[in-house]
């Protein structure tokens, strides 16, 4: 019988299945302090919920996302310890480039230094240009003041082409690319003796999706093909990268992100600037957390003077 998934982010779906979450809980939202544009109506610049998930087996474990600020990533190893004191973390997976979540492997590897961090070529490149002095610059924007300690070069281990699966402990795992989601070169991780998917960025859970990177019609259409991807394996849970704590990981967020996407996509062709796509996005869809993310892909689609990105 394969071992349960434990999340960092929520409550399991299936008890019956998945060990119940410890009751010290991870960090939730992380302020930015320096929002490019302050949001609308006065909304406080928290980042969205992120999940880091954990597979365990009898003697081993998996960990998919390390999160990014040391905080975080500190709480996510006291958790992993308390949870199993006993088990040795084998590797950690990289679902896709975007910092915030793997930013946490400087902290991860010095608590789990046996631990290998892997991810595929294309997502190892993105992580690469995100360790960059000009992808630290960003980073450092949003969160001053030594909040994140940036992993050295090469941050991860790139699983060959020709063989992207992960073994724990007999059970076999599927690092499976996906092309563009909210960012180049996405991919998930497929556990099919769990039916789950481990979805990253390309599936979102009740929270604004980013789209500061897929700002054209193709763009979208390639998001949804990611999504497809997914879909294509049937999974029974669809654990993602960012969500409300609460947010239960059911295949239906597959069916809502696209939903999401097709929405943004139309009211793109309603909205007159970033104000007024920030307004028609919460009114369609009032009950998603996220609303910095939200703003930021807003000033992308609609860019001010002298930003180069324009609506389309």
């Amino acid at each position: 019988m394969f071992p349960p998934v434990i999340q960092a982010a929520a409550p399991p779906l299936k008890p019956n299945n998945v060990l119940p979450p410890p009751r010290r809980r991870l960090p939730r939202p992380c302020h930015s302090r320096h929002p490019p544009i302050p949001i609308p109506h006065a909304i406080p610049p928290l980042w969205t919920p992120t999940a880091a998930t954990l597979i365990s087996s009898a003697h081993e474990a998996i960990l998919v996302d390390p999160l990014f600020t040391t905080t975080q990533a500190t709480a996510l190893a006291d958790w992993i310890d308390a949870l199993f004191p006993d088990k040795r973390l084998t590797y950690i997976y990289i679902t896709h480039g975007h910092g915030d979540h793997f930013f946490g492997l400087s902290t991860l590897r010095q608590r789990f230094p046996n631990a290998t961090a892997v991810a595929t070529e294309g997502v190892l490149k993105h992580m690469e240009q995100q360790i960059s002095p000009a992808g630290q610059a960003v980073w450092e924007t949003l969160f001053p003041g030594g909040q994140i300690v940036f992993p050295a070069s090469p941050p991860a281990e790139a699983l060959p082409a020709h063989d992207l699966t992960l073994e724990l402990e007999g059970h076999k795992l599927h690092a499976v690319p996906a092309g563009h989601s909210n960012t180049d070169d996405s991919s998930f991780l497929w556990v099919p003796d769990l039916k789950l998917a481990v979805a990253g960025d390309i599936v979102y859970n009740n929270a604004y999706s980013f789209l500061a990177e897929t700002l054209t019609a193709p763009l979208r259409e390639q998001w949804i093909d990611a999504i497809q991807k997914v879909r294509s394996f049937r999974p029974e849970t669809v654990i993602v990268g960012h969500k409300t704590p609460s947010a239960v990981d059911g295949a239906w967020n597959l069916d809502a992100t696209e939903r999401y996407i097709e929405m943004w996509g139309r009211l793109v062709g309603e909205a007159k600037d970033a104000e007024d796509m920030f307004d028609r996005v919460r009114r369609e869809d009032p009950d998603r957390t996220g609303e910095f993310v939200l703003w930021w892909s807003c000033l992308q689609q609609f860019p001010r003077e002298g930003n180069a990105t324009a609506k389309a």
